[in-house]
């Protein structure tokens, strides 16, 4: 199936205050897919927005085309495009109920208002405000705020809904809440849902994809699990979730690979690699106690930090050599100044790009 947005070569700078150029996105290529909820991840300045921005038709961009159903957008105002944005700032009328503003697009396009009040009630019952028409908006909590503003973007139906940090101004609770919403609305809607967030565990949360930005590039495409659990940077593998990351020389010795890190522990590596230097990462939940399976690698040390999480305890671990490392176990654990010993599988090691 062809993409719903694909973004050839884009790039686009702008000028600051004080005369300097920022280029804010560098040659992108993109492919968004039809009917799956794609998630722009990156920290704040990375490009995300302006992206997102560019889609919607906000911006133009420098150099590049973004084509939406396979059409170019070049020139096409946001109004005549098929996608619709939810900003971080609502937008929504105070002075109107809830059916006046999500009934406020279908208005301006002169929609016959039969069908408005018909497709009206169907947006409202999308996202579970049947009843709450006549409210308005300043009486609702952040959360029907939200919905209101979803209901509104999808009453015109869009083929694409842009969703710009769209839980910024949410509590934790509520959060994650709207987190299972917006999954359960895009699976029931079956359109394409691209989201900007620069929260790790939201992007892992809500997403079919996850497209990693940093410094106006694509520094990786994948499933939230890929994104995860395989790493293709060191960007990628220190932003999203804690990881450790070792850097040093490899060397191969007998059919074995290691890598000896800078200060001096040695790793046995799942692949065999050229000789040279060579950074690699593993998460802090691949670290076990060694008891739990004696026949693996070894890394021992002692315990710096132990911090109570609920269900785990977070260790900050000193290895022999120097190298510390975080590990996150559950059940019975070292305390703080305790000797310990951790095993590894080489194969959970992840060879990153430098």
């Amino acid at each position: 199936m062809p993409p719903i947005v694909k973004v050839s070569s884009v790039s686009k700078s702008f000028q600051t205050p004080d005369g300097r150029t920022v280029d804010a996105l560098k040659e992108v290529l993109l492919d968004i897919p039809a009917g799956r909820f794609t998630t722009l991840l990156g920290p704040s300045g990375c490009g995300k927005t302006t992206l997102l921005r560019l889609i919607g038709g906000f911006e133009e961009p420098d150099a590049g085309g973004i084509f939406i159903d396979g059409v170019l957008m070049e020139g096409v105002p946001a109004h005549k495009r098929p996608t619709n944005t939810v900003f971080q700032q609502y937008g929504l009328f105070p002075h109107m109920t809830v059916a006046q503003n999500v009934a406020y697009g279908l208005e301006v396009a002169k929609v016959p208002k039969p069908e408005i009040a018909s497709r009206v009630a169907e947006a409202l019952e999308l996202v579970r405000l049947t009843g709450m028409d006549a409210r308005k908006t300043a009486q609702l909590s952040g959360g029907q705020q939200q919905r209101v503003a979803l209901a509104r973007a999808l009453v015109l139906r869009p083929r694409v809904l842009l969703l710009d940090e769209p839980m910024a101004a949410l509590d934790r609770k509520l959060r994650k809440d709207m987190q299972v919403e917006l999954k359960r609305l895009q699976h029931d809607l079956g359109i394409a849902f691209l989201c900007v967030t620069h929260d790790q565990e939201e992007a892992l949360s809500m997403s079919d994809l996850v497209v990693v930005m940093n410094q106006g590039r694509v520094e990786q495409v994948g499933s939230p699990r890929e994104i995860y659990d395989a790493p293709e940077t060191e960007f990628v593998a220190g932003f999203v979730g804690e990881i450790n990351i070792f850097r040093g020389s490899v060397s191969a010795r007998n059919g074995d690979t290691r890598l000896r890190t800078d200060a001096g522990t040695l790793l046995e590596l799942p692949v065999a690699l050229a000789d040279g230097p060579t950074a690699v990462c593993l998460r802090p939940e691949k670290l076990r106690l060694a008891s739990a399976a004696p026949s693996l690698p070894r890394l021992t040390g002692w315990v710096r930090e132990s911090i109570y999480l609920g269900t785990t305890t977070r260790l900050s671990v000193e290895l022999a050599d120097g190298d510390r490392v975080l590990t996150t176990l559950a059940g019975v654990f070292p305390v703080e100044g305790e000797d310990i010993s951790l095993c590894y599988d080489p194969a959970d090691l992840r060879v990153l790009k430098r």
